[in-house]
């Protein structure tokens, strides 16, 4: 193999190695005017297209405001299958209405631990949200 082809041979994998640092699994999320969470889209082994297409699936329900709570690999984000716990949780914020929010765990061993990072996920982008608010499991499965 010429040096030019090795090149392009290298880029080529580094690509894929890229892709494959993204979230297989993901969480998009739609929101009201307040932050509060109204519903949530879990898409699963989609590559580098796994967080938009979660994202596009609210936004194709009529929602404006649409976010990734795609948490990386800390809470499971980048395995390629295993068991998926979403957990939602309302608690009253600073002004007394009410918030709700939504985590994404995943795990390759157990629906536990996905639990455990989901509550992590939760926590992540709801700085108001203390354990002590409590939360239930909202949905969970397998992909």
């Amino acid at each position: 193999m010429n040096k030019k082809k090795l090149c392009y041979y290298y880029v080529i994998l580094g690509l894929f190695g890229v892709l494959e640092a993204n979230a297989q699994i993901g969480i998009a999320v739609a929101k009201d005017e307040k932050g509060s969470s109204l519903e949530w889209n879990v898409v699963w082994n989609k590559g580098y297209q796994t967080e938009s297409i979660a994202i596009q699936n609210l936004r194709d329900k009529g929602y404006k405001k649409v976010f990734s709570l795609t948490g990386g690999e800390k809470r499971g984000h980048k395995l390629q299958s295993g068991y998926w716990v979403v957990v939602e949780a309302t608690h009253k914020i600073y002004d007394g209405t009410l918030k709700t929010s939504f985590g994404l765990g995943a795990s390759s061993s157990s629906y536990a631990e996905a639990e455990e990072r989901a509550v992590s996920n939760l926590s992540q982008y709801d700085w108001s949200w203390k354990k002590s608010n409590g939360y239930t499991i909202s949905k969970k499965g397998t992909f």
